[in-house]
Parts: structure tokens; C-alpha cells; sequence
């Protein structure tokens, strides 16, 4: 019987040790993942505190990544091309990055704002910049073969969200083919939301989120020019996969290797 009662006690305390290590192992993986959370949280406070506060990306003298005052947003400020002084919004230097991404995502934005990076800055954070009116666009890119154009355009502003971002553009001027213009009044379609006007869910078509009214005509590649078609259908989309389109020489059968949004208000 005294063995017995000695073989249960001893029983009883290796189980309490093991659940004592399980509980153990447990608490550490918690304390790694505050300590983790921690850390980032300090190094996003860290890095605000050293980025320069702004309002406005006609202040800086040189690009580079400020935080604007308003809204508290990282944004990257270029200062040296097509007369300086814009906030890029739409950024593609390498095409690693998925731009088939849901409606929160395109409205929140994805990607890291940078020089030498894919990102997308976010609808509302756009809607917020422009919805004051007085603002311009500008397009830069340019194709796999090097070649570099760009469009202009003195009116841009997206509405909010519950008008589903519907963007107003117009007043072209540039060195590459008018295409932005007939996107004039679309309003924002994603993979997950669709508001096109056509029977398809053109977002999902081109799988990438745009303005769109009317997808492309189904017989045709999307890489054709496209003057005879309905001023509705899709002329451009910045957010292709593999390289934005712009249909005009300077994409035909070549898709972008490189592009970028720019807005300059007031």
C-alpha cells in the first residue's frame, strides 16, 4: 500500500510538471508576441518622430518620405520631375507586387510607400487630399524597352467612399496619348466589389482594381488601340497584373514596366 501511495504521488507530480512546462512554453509564446508588437509599435513611433511633418509635399526641397499633418499619413513627395511639388499615389518599379486586392484594401492602401516600391497609397486617403477640389494628376512611365511618356491633368478628385470613389478627371496635357480622360465620372471596382456598368465584373476580368464604366470588347487583346470603341470601356489601368496598360504606342503588345501617380493640390 506504501508503494502504491508513493507510485500516485509520484504520478501526480510528473503530471503537474509537464502541465507546467506546457503552461510555461505557452506564456513564452504570448510574451515573444507582445514583445514583437511592442517593438514594431516603437519603431513606427521611432520613425514618425524622425519624418518630417508637412502640410503639403510643396514644401520639401528634396523627395523622400514626409508625414503629412492632416491626416497623419506616410507619404512619399517628389520634388525634381515635371516641376516638383506632388504626392505620389500609384507607385510600380519592379511588378512584385499583387494588385488584385479587395475593396478595403484598395481603400486603406497596400504596399510600402517608397521610392523603390510597388504601393498603392489608398482610396480614402486619395478621396481625402482632393476632395477640396483645385488638384492635378500627373502619369509617368514607362515600357520594358525603356521608353518613358507621361499625361497631365490640370482637374482630378475622387469622391467618397459612398459615391464609390468616383473620380473626376480632365484637362489633359502631355507627351503620351490622352487615356485617362475616358474614365471621366467611372466609379472604383474591385475583385470583391463590383460597380461597373457592365453585365461582367470587369475588375475581375483584368483582375486589378480601377475605374471602370464598360469593360474591353471580348474579341479583342487588351493591348489594341482602341479609338473606334465607346468612350466608356477601358482605356487605361495602372494596376494591371505584371505592368500597368495604357493603350497607346507606348504599351502596344508591351505591357509597363514602370509607373506612378502624382497629385499636386492648391
Amino acid at each position: 500500500q506504501g508503494t502504491f501511495g508513493y507510485e500516485l504521488i509520484e504520478h501526480r507530480l510528473d503530471h503537474f510538471h509537464e502541465t507546467l512546462l506546457e503552461r510555461i512554453d505557452k506564456l513564452e509564446t504570448v510574451l515573444l508576441g507582445l514583445m514583437q508588437i511592442q517593438i514594431t509599435n516603437t519603431r513606427m513611433i521611432l520613425d514618425n518622430q524622425s519624418i518630417q511633418t508637412i502640410k503639403s509635399c510643396k514644401e520639401p526641397s528634396t523627395s523622400g518620405l514626409f508625414l503629412m499633418q492632416n491626416s497623419k499619413h506616410k507619404v512619399y513627395c517628389e520634388t525634381d520631375s515635371l516641376d516638383g511639388g506632388w504626392l505620389v499615389v500609384q507607385q510600380r518599379v519592379d511588378q512584385k507586387l499583387n494588385f488584385n486586392r479587395s475593396w478595403t484594401e484598395y481603400r486603406n492602401g497596400f504596399g510600402t510607400v517608397g521610392k523603390g516600391y510597388d504601393f498603392w497609397l489608398g482610396l480614402e486617403a486619395i478621396h481625402q487630399i482632393t476632395k477640396d477640389g483645385a488638384c492635378e494628376l500627373a502619369v509617368e512611365m514607362k515600357n520594358r524597352t525603356g521608353f518613358y511618356e507621361y499625361a497631365r491633368y490640370s482637374r482630378f478628385e475622387v469622391a467618397r467612399e459612398a459615391d464609390k470613389y468616383r473620380l473626376t478627371i480632365g484637362g489633359y496635357s502631355g507627351s503620351a496619348k490622352d487615356q485617362f480622360s475616358f474614365h471621366n465620372n467611372a466609379t472604383f471596382s474591385t475583385i470583391d466589389r463590383d460597380n461597373d456598368g457592365d453585365s461582367i465584373n470587369c475588375a475581375e476580368k483584368y483582375s486589378s482594381g480601377w475605374w471602370i464604366d464598360e469593360c474591353l470588347e471580348r474579341t479583342f487583346p487588351f493591348y489594341m488601340w482602341h479609338d473606334t470603341y465607346s468612350s466608356k470601356t477601358v482605356q487605361s489601368n495602372l494596376n494591371y497584373p505584371g505592368g500597368g496598360r495604357w493603350t497607346d504606342k507606348l504599351s502596344h503588345k508591351n505591357r509597363l514596366s514602370y509607373s506612378r501617380m502624382m497629385i499636386r493640390c492648391g
